[in-house]
């Protein structure tokens, strides 16, 4: 599914149907606290540690014998 469609959908469903991305993105700027001389590796660093829980879900899932339908069931759920 192409990723506009999917966070529309996504956005509909949370009732947020108002909000577009563009919008989203530039309160989302207005909220972001870092030191901007250092962007590049603030937001690579926030990008891997995100990548970091995501890959610590899944091996929970593989450790404790879950199938891939069951991981698959629990990612529209808030265990993220």
């Amino acid at each position: 599914m192409d990723l506009e469609i999917e966070a529309k959908q996504w956005m509909k469903e949370k009732q947020m149907s108002t909000i577009t991305a563009t919008l989203y993105q530039d309160k989302a700027c207005e909220t972001a606290i870092f030191p901007k001389h250092k962007a590049m590796e603030y937001l690579a660093l926030g990008l891997t540690g995100e990548a970091g829980e995501i890959a610590n879900k899944v091996k929970k899932f593989i450790r404790d014998g879950a199938t891939e339908e069951e991981f698959l069931e629990k990612k529209d759920s808030n265990w993220l």
